[in-house]
């Protein structure tokens, strides 16, 4: 399966598609924290999932923000 195409799916279809959201939180994370996914996949479970959920929050509200950044009109008289 393509990573693409998955990323365009709005369900799960296949049990491929669970072990590929596995892969994108894990991705999530080592991006979030500037880390390998060696660094990842060692962590123990309590620390990815929290982990996971602050990464997560903190990508939401920067794309939050930079949509409001977006949406922002300047008129100059």
């Amino acid at each position: 399966m393509n990573v693409q195409k998955f990323l365009n799916k709005k369900s799960f279809e296949e049990l491929e598609d669970i072990e590929l959201q596995a892969e994108y939180f894990a991705y999530t994370v080592a991006r979030h924290y500037n880390i390998s996914l060696h660094d990842v996949y060692k962590m123990p479970l309590p620390m990815f999932k929290q982990s996971l959920k602050w990464a997560m929050a903190i990508t939401e509200e920067k794309e939050r923000e930079e949509d409001s950044d977006a949406r922002v009109v300047v008129i100059e008289l």
